[in-house]
């Protein structure tokens, strides 16, 4: 084996030891949380769990929870968003009268990055949404919500760099040194 395929090896284990892949980013197939926190963040009024996939994951009326929250709206997650559509007049003031949505799961190393907001609710901004690796809360406290109001949480996410290697990258990593200290070795 010649120094330079021996380099070749060592930055291909390299490269395999430390890539993080591309992410398949889907909530379609998996599970999420849909909470209504009220009076505050601290509090669950009401929750469901819901798996992910065609159609309207929640509708009331309807079984769900949630549905106890008002009568009439429907939860829609779709791979890349969720939308919320209230379906009667309403307004609440409280510290917090919202939806969290909790346990996003985009596929492995993969994690929410942003939220974009899309809504007909007057003074519903982008300051009322909160997100973190898994998760996004919407408040529209002290808001008021018409018959056909709608809000869409529109998600991207990123990779998260996978900082240990797997233990048979790391034994093919130090067989390749190991084939590099032997070649050195045995030029003159």
């Amino acid at each position: 084996m010649t120094f330079k395929a021996v380099t070749l090896a060592v930055a291909t284990a390299i490269g395999v030891a430390f890539s993080s892949g591309a992410a398949q980013a889907s909530l379609i197939g998996t599970q999420a949380t849909v909470k209504y926190m009220f009076p505050d963040l601290g509090t669950v009024y009401s929750q469901d769990t819901v798996t992910i996939g065609a159609g309207s994951e929640i509708t009331c009326p309807g079984v769900f929870n949630l549905c106890g929250v008002q009568v009439t709206f429907d939860v829609d997650f779709v791979a890349d968003s969720v939308t919320v559509r209230i379906g009667e007049d309403d307004i609440v003031t409280a510290d917090f009268n919202g939806f969290l949505f909790d346990n996003l799961d985009f596929g492995p190393n993969t994690v929410l990055a942003g939220v974009s907001l899309d809504t007909n609710i007057v003074g519903l901004t982008d300051a009322q949404v909160a997100f973190g690796d898994d998760f996004v809360s919407i408040n529209w406290a002290g808001l008021s919500s018409t018959g056909n109001s709608f809000f869409a949480l529109n998600f991207t996410t990123r990779d998260v760099v996978v900082q240990t290697p797997a233990p048979g990258i790391l034994a093919l990593f130090g067989l390749t040194l190991a084939g590099l200290g032997l070649v050195r070795r045995r030029r003159p």
